[in-house]
């Protein structure tokens, strides 16, 4: 965009310049909303792999309480 401004104030063409300036704006736009979406499909991903984990240690949990001899509470 700077460079697109200095030549601006070189005096090339405005229609080109501002053509030039709607095409980086608009890829600009297209990038940070494609990174809006990423982060929320890696937020996502995070919140199920610690579901996963913590649902694995739950059973796991459960499964030594099976193992132990059985008691009153069993």
């Amino acid at each position: 965009m700077e460079t697109t401004y200095a030549m601006l104030n070189a005096g090339g063409p405005p229609e080109f310049i501002a053509g030039k300036l709607n095409e980086l704006v608009s890829r600009q736009e297209d990038r940070s909303r494609r990174l809006t979406e990423k982060e929320a499909e890696q937020n996502e991903f995070n919140a199920r792999d610690s579901r996963f984990y913590t649902s694995k240690e739950e059973i796991r949990g459960l499964v030594s309480k099976l193992q132990v001899p059985p008691s009153d509470e069993l």
